[in-house]
């Protein structure tokens, strides 16, 4: 796996991921898009909100609203994303969803029609200016925005951070580093207003643990760490979820 370099974007590294490893990406992303279609359609029913559109803004190969898709939480799908790469693998792989090769940090980005809900699934935490990012997100015609990232700022993460040089210099490509509180006052800063938020603990499992195991040649040091991490995880959940790890969605819409 590659490591996002300095003067390196997080747009860039995936370009580059997509390219040379899409098979493993795309099943990576499959095996955690069951979880996060299930926020979406969670935060939607709470409230009895229902829509019949939904763009996802650095889909990747577009599992996450494939999924959507399967849950009939929408009827008309796009998925947008700056690898070609990604997007050919989506139009191959998802017939019925629309796919667009497009930079979404730019602000010339448009979606070209209105859209019920705009969803930014684990795409923030990977945007250098956060806030300009989402002033040109409120600018799009849409109801309702969901975004979910990892919470990375938790006191495992600070504890860890204390020990690194450069905190961006990670598998992951991540640059902002959120709590769930951090995320609400970022969104509310930008013009949203929030509707609900949920949290979860993702769980990965053996099969999973085997897949990242065969794909980044770990030792077997660091995948029985990643084993008993995995079961702390099932069995501390509550406590894991506000000091080591979690994901958060938000539901939100714009104030004006």
């Amino acid at each position: 796996m590659k490591v996002k370099k300095p003067d390196e974007t997080s747009s860039e590294l995936y370009k580059s991921i997509y390219h040379d490893d899409l098979e493993a990406e795309s099943e990576w992303l499959r095996r955690g898009a069951g979880e996060k279609a299930k926020s979406v359609g969670v935060l939607l029913r709470m409230h009895s909100i229902k829509v019949e559109s939904i763009a996802e803004l650095g889909c990747g190969t577009g599992e996450v609203i494939a999924e959507c898709r399967k849950r009939n939480l929408c009827s008309r799908c796009l998925g947008v994303d700056s690898s070609e790469d990604a997007i050919n693998s989506l139009r191959q792989n998802t017939p019925g969803i629309e796919g667009v090769v497009a930079d979404i940090t730019s602000p010339a980005f448009e979606l070209g029609e209105p859209f019920d809900l705009v969803l930014l699934s684990h795409v923030l935490e990977h945007i250098d200016d956060a806030r300009g990012f989402l002033a040109s997100v409120k600018k799009l015609d849409f109801r309702y925005l969901i975004v979910e990232v990892p919470l990375l700022d938790l006191a495992s993460g600070r504890l860890i951070s204390l020990f690194m040089k450069d905190r961006t210099a990670n598998l992951s490509g991540h640059v902002q580093f959120l709590t769930g509180r951090s995320l609400r006052r970022l969104l509310m800063a930008c013009g949203f207003s929030i509707v609900n938020a949920r949290r979860y603990v993702p769980v990965l499992g053996m099969d999973t643990l085997r897949f990242l195991r065969s794909r980044h040649n770990y030792s077997f040091p660091v995948y029985a760490r990643m084993v008993l991490g995995d079961w702390l995880r099932r069995l501390t959940r509550p406590v894991w979820s506000y000091l080591m790890y979690a994901h958060y969605a938000v539901l939100c819409k714009k104030t004006t």
